[in-house]
């Protein structure tokens, strides 16, 4: 029962759902283990929570939150071209973490974008490894959406290969998109063009560059 009043919304939840897993102890010896929630309502996609706890035995005693992590999952997994990427692993002293999250270029009720996090238990601290995407090239363009909408330049930036398409980004883009009949076209080896959205329609270029995708071009139909 512990911090599952944290995950119940207030009770606004139909359906809550909890499964605990235990987890590698470090060098110290306390115990460690996941709690995964899953909340449901009537119908459509469901949320999913990490919760990660740490007995310390000081005093009385208290459990420590280690990890926290929350997304959703779709009603399909494996949709064309958005497949979910990474499995749940509790066992070992490298743990991986899979969910989805809602963005700006879901099509339909189910969350495009998905990451898996993995997380280095071998120490008495927990550290963050790693996040891996299921489509990086299509992340920046959801991020910069994001982060456009809330007017937020130095955000959008760090997406966008140049100030001027952060700014234009900033100054164009509604308060809501909805990306209907999402298009991906290949323009090079790690290059494409992206465009969505019922007339007007938006168009974006994105590129690898130094490792990385970003926006390299936006512009409103």
């Amino acid at each position: 029962m512990v911090g599952s009043d944290d995950e119940s919304d207030g009770g606004k939840v139909t359906e809550l759902y909890l499964r605990l897993y235990p987890l590698h102890r470090g060098p110290g010896g306390a115990a460690r283990f996941l709690a995964k929630y899953i909340q449901s309502g009537c119908a459509g996609s469901v949320g999913v929570s990490y919760d990660a706890r740490e007995w310390v035995p000081a005093g009385s005693g208290s459990l420590e939150q280690i990890i926290k992590l929350s997304g959703a999952f779709g009603l399909d997994d494996k949709v064309h071209g958005f497949e979910q990427v990474g499995e749940l692993r509790t066992e070992g002293s490298a743990i991986s973490l899979p969910y989805c999250w809602f963005s700006a270029i879901d099509t339909w009720d189910n969350p495009s974008l998905c990451a898996v996090d993995t997380y280095d238990l071998s120490g008495n601290d927990v550290r963050f490894r790693a996040r891996s995407y299921n489509r990086p090239d299509l992340l920046p363009i959801a991020k910069a959406l994001e982060y456009a909408e809330q007017r937020d330049y130095p955000a959008v930036l760090a997406y966008c290969a140049t100030a001027k398409v952060a700014k234009s980004l900033v100054q164009k883009v509604p308060p809501y998109i909805s990306a209907e009949d999402l298009q991906v076209i290949r323009t090079g080896n790690w290059s494409e063009r992206i465009e969505f959205g019922s007339k007007p329609a938006y168009r974006f270029e994105v590129a690898r560059l130094n490792g990385r995708w970003l926006v390299t071009s936006f512009n409103p139909n």
